[in-house]
């Protein structure tokens, strides 16, 4: 592909994180765990008053949207753009926020559990390890799916 085609996919990649960074500062909680049954929150210039599990859930859902759009930059960053690749490009960032989602549910549902749910995770944890699993979509699906099959 061309290298404009390239600029186009850099330019939505970039701004699909420009937008995840702006949306994730207006949510992240003032300390390291959500203490409150419910918090304010910043969405796009309206206040909104969110409970703690959907406000993690959201957060979980950002990070792996960034996580990503960071390894569809990455990659864009390392080869040249070819034909084939656009699709996975562009849904790259919705794979890193379902599996995100998908790996949340698995931990929440079992892995990680405290004596006041939600109460007593770890904001920054939950996030690094939303964004990292976004980041490794593909190997964590692929990893989730050996152990089911």
């Amino acid at each position: 592909m061309t290298s404009v085609e390239t600029g186009i996919m850099a330019g939505y990649l970039v701004a699909l994180s420009v937008f995840g960074i702006a949306l994730l500062l207006g949510l992240w909680p003032e300390g390291h765990q959500l203490t409150k049954d419910e918090s304010k929150v910043y969405i796009l210039w309206r206040v909104m008053q969110i409970k703690r599990e959907r406000h993690l859930l959201v957060i979980v859902t950002v990070m792996g949207v960034l996580g990503g759009a960071t390894h569809s930059l990455w990659w864009l960053a390392l080869e040249e753009l070819k034909t084939g690749q656009v699709v996975w490009y562009v849904a790259q960032p919705l794979l890193g926020c379902v599996v995100s989602l998908f790996f949340y549910g698995l931990v929440r549902g079992g892995l990680i559990t405290g004596s006041d749910g939600s109460k007593d995770l770890n904001v920054y944890g939950v996030a690094g390890l939303a964004g990292l699993v976004g980041y490794s979509a593909y190997e964590v699906l692929d990893k989730i799916l050996g152990i089911v099959r």
